[in-house]
């Protein structure tokens, strides 16, 4: 997932993790357990490597709450799973392991990155994007393999352990990171447009109803000053163009339809299209009405 500035990141994490051990625990029997790929300090160097890495990794991120980033960082479980040894060269001390990352995210962290995925409307699911990235995802817990390496210095009261391609473990950190603080932000930017397009959408319909409004204004009027041209023609020229009225009138409903202005209050204005056609009858009737009036009066 790209949710911020592409950050750059090293080939190889390196995070160095001092044990002091006392006089008596300087045994090379004790230390090695300590350097074994299993080992509980190996696993806790690994999970201040991934850590330090996401931390990094939103420093600089406009808007970013580094204090709550790091509280939300805490509750996030890092723990590493079917560890194994993969090789051990018997001249060096340095062991070569391999495991299951886990990013155990608790559930309400995880519905508020998963809403906050939504709201960017990014392409596809949350779950989508992370197994894109190669991670297993099953329910709030991320899994991904990883290669490290562990080993102790000389004087054996340090321990090394390099992360192998961790950028998309702790970038995925990272994102969750993001993502929770992008939440309230996107959901009050999402009302905010929801509420414009409420009030573009009552100015729309106000717009149309008071087109609507002054079709029929000018309808009613165009329909008045025909009736009374007709009504104040003598008698006997009535009876002459009765025939030739009534074919007009026939036309002009064929041509706009039927014309009830009982039926105004039943438009619905919501509906664009529907509203569109009622001002274009309107509009069809009023103009042949009074092209016909125009007639009459020359």
């Amino acid at each position: 997932m790209r949710l911020s500035k592409p950050l750059r990141y090293k080939a190889v994490f390196i995070l160095i993790a001092a044990f002091s051990l006392s006089a008596c625990n300087m045994k090379d029997d004790i230390f090695q357990s300590n350097s074994d790929c299993s080992s509980k300090e190996a696993q806790d160097v690994l999970k201040n490597i991934i850590k330090t890495e996401s931390e990094k990794a939103i420093t600089g991120n406009d808007g970013m709450d580094i204090s709550k980033a790091r509280a939300t960082l805490e509750q996030i479980k890092i723990t590493i799973d079917n560890v194994r040894t993969t090789k051990q060269d018997p001249d060096s001390t340095k062991k070569f392991c391999t495991g299951s990352i886990k990013l155990s995210v608790p559930s309400e962290l995880y519905n508020n990155i998963e809403k906050a995925f939504v709201l960017i409307k990014n392409p596809g699911t949350l779950k989508d994007a992370f197994q894109r990235e190669c991670f297993e995802v099953n329910a709030n817990v991320l899994s991904k393999n990883a290669d490290y390496t562990t080993q102790p210095t000389d004087d054996k009261k340090q321990l090394f352990v390099e992360l192998e391609n961790g950028k998309a473990i702790s970038a995925a950190v990272r994102d969750i990171l993001i993502l929770d603080q992008m939440k309230s932000k996107l959901e009050a930017k999402a009302a905010e447009e929801k509420a414009q397009e409420a009030a573009n959408t009552e100015a729309q319909i106000a717009a149309t109803k008071a087109d609507f409004d002054n079709a029929l204004r000018e309808n009613s009027d165009a329909r008045k000053s025909i009736n009374a041209a007709w009504n104040a023609l003598p008698k006997d020229q009535q009876s002459e163009m009765l025939a030739e009225q009534k074919a007009w009138v026939a036309q002009k409903t064929a041509q706009c339809g039927v014309i009830d202005e009982r039926k105004a209050d039943a438009v619905d204005f919501n509906n664009a299209e529907t509203a569109s056609k009622a001002i274009g009858k309107l509009n069809c009737d009023t103009n042949m009405t009074n092209q016909r009036l125009e007639f009459f009066v020359n």
